[in-house]
């Protein structure tokens, strides 16, 4: 039996299935449910994202679990716990921050968290807050919902560790000076009163789609013990986690966890024994060396029958329809200047060779800026469907080497390392080893979606 599906075209289309049985409502017969199944699974780019359970009643949550941000004061306090707080002052005041200015953020974010915990409890909701290290399955599981209070790293660090498409996600910007918060709701409207809006109904579930990438443990089979579980394996590949990912406080990762990493023997990976990483992507994920003027070396194929391609490069950026917001949009976003420079170079190309006439044209400022804005718009898509958009950066380009085609979008990629001290890091906060010989599949699932809210005022 079939859970409850919705399949949604991006002209807003949706034909809901609740099981087999009940298909002929829908379509004739179960052998037109599995091909219409299996081709939203594997379409193409424009054919719609096929999401499971979607079949969610309203939001009326008795349980909601607050996953709250660390905010740069408390993040200072922490590194400094035996200076007083005149002392922290002239700690930071020497170091060039503004300690005035991050006790105000500090106070709009607690402010806002407070003010939304209330209005919760007011309603009658039982709530619970929690930090990042103690964001744990257990207390996701306790939670009819999570809310994550602060910014879009904190929604990102959030998703990663829910693993239910059942279990609804939303986004509190706690402190729109400080962070855009994209993903969370709008901040036209006070915390309680999006609160309100969502227990009013006057929202649409919005199912995110996201990354499963799956990568050889490096443990040969026959090494294995019985006690080894593929999720095991995967979470041994774990070398790193980078902290706080809305704030990055620093511009390196720590130096005893990078010695650490380097006493680490290589992985002697094979491609047969892949296993899926503990957590999805819901942004991007990024393959390349860890330090970043090295070149990236390695191997890519894309889509189910594409060969494996030597490139070298500055690293490979692969996104969901919700990044294609973010990082890979500014890899490949083209400013108004670079836009006319292209345009002068193909109205030389248009111009007669023997001077007899003149196809070029001369473009206005106005024409130029929507030319680029409408490139630019041109690159994002659709959070729901089921595509994934990638960007290589920086590749090089030579004899040797080709970069015919430097981005594009497809449903699967299979990447190879070429590299000695590389990482395969997913929304920029949990990094993997990816050295020589080891294999990532990247590829999105229906059942990996996150659910999300969409206002609709």
């Amino acid at each position: 039996m079939l859970g409850s599906v919705i399949l949604r075209t991006v002209h807003g289309c949706q034909l809901a299935i609740a099981t087999v049985s009940q298909c002929n409502r829908c379509c004739t017969g179960t052998k037109q449910l599995a091909k219409l199944l299996s081709s939203a699974a594997t379409g193409g780019w424009c054919q719609p994202a096929m999401r499971f359970s979607q079949q969610l009643p309203g939001f009326e949550p008795r349980r909601l679990l607050l996953l709250t941000k660390i905010t740069r004061l408390e993040y200072e306090r922490s590194l400094n716990p035996h200076l007083s707080e005149e002392k922290l002052k002239d700690h930071l005041k020497r170091k060039g921050s503004d300690y005035d200015n991050l006790l105000l953020h500090h106070n709009v974010h607690h402010g806002t968290l407070n003010s939304l915990v209330a209005h919760l409890q007011q309603r009658g909701i039982d709530c619970q807050v929690v930090s990042r290290n103690m964001y744990t399955l257990a207390a996701i599981d306790w939670a009819d919902a999570v809310v994550s209070a602060g910014g879009d790293g904190t929604f990102l660090l959030a998703a990663s560790r829910i693993k239910s498409a059942t279990k609804p996600l939303i986004g509190v910007n706690t402190d729109p000076g400080k962070s855009e918060g994209y993903l969370c709701m709008p901040t036209s409207k006070t915390a309680p009163d999006a609160i309100d809006a969502l227990l009013a109904g006057r929202f649409r579930w919005l199912w995110r789609q996201r990354i499963r990438v799956s990568m050889s443990t490096g443990l040969p089979s026959s090494s294995q013990s019985s006690a080894d579980s593929p999720a095991d394996g995967a979470s041994r590949l774990q070398s790193l986690h980078l902290r706080y990912p809305e704030y990055r406080f620093s511009e390196h990762y720590k130096e005893l966890e990078e010695a650490w990493l380097r006493r680490q023997p290589m992985l002697q990976c094979q491609e047969h024994e892949l296993s899926p990483l503990p957590v999805l992507a819901l942004n991007e994920v990024f393959i390349g060396e860890s330090l970043s003027a090295r070149v990236s070396y390695y191997e890519m194929g894309l889509g189910r029958e594409g060969r494996m391609r030597k490139q070298k490069s500055s690293g490979v950026t692969v996104c969901t329809g919700t990044g294609s917001t973010s990082w890979y949009f500014h890899i490949n976003h083209l400013s108004e200047s670079q836009v006319e420079e292209i345009l002068h170079y193909a109205n030389q190309l248009a111009d007669s060779p023997d001077g007899s006439g003149s196809r070029s044209r001369r473009y206005t400022p106005a024409e130029i800026a929507s030319i680029a804005r409408n490139y630019n718009s041109a690159l994002t898509f659709d959070p729901e469907l089921i595509r994934m958009a990638w960007a290589v950066r920086d590749p090089v380009v030579n004899s040797v080497f080709a970069a015919d085609q430097c981005r594009g979008v497809t449903d699967l990629i299979r990447v190879r390392s070429r590299m000695w001290d590389a990482r395969l890091v997913i929304d920029g906060d949990y990094a993997f080893s990816f050295n020589d010989g080891c294999v990532a599949l990247l590829e999105m699932r229906p059942e990996d979606a996150i659910c999300c809210v969409r206002l609709l005022d």
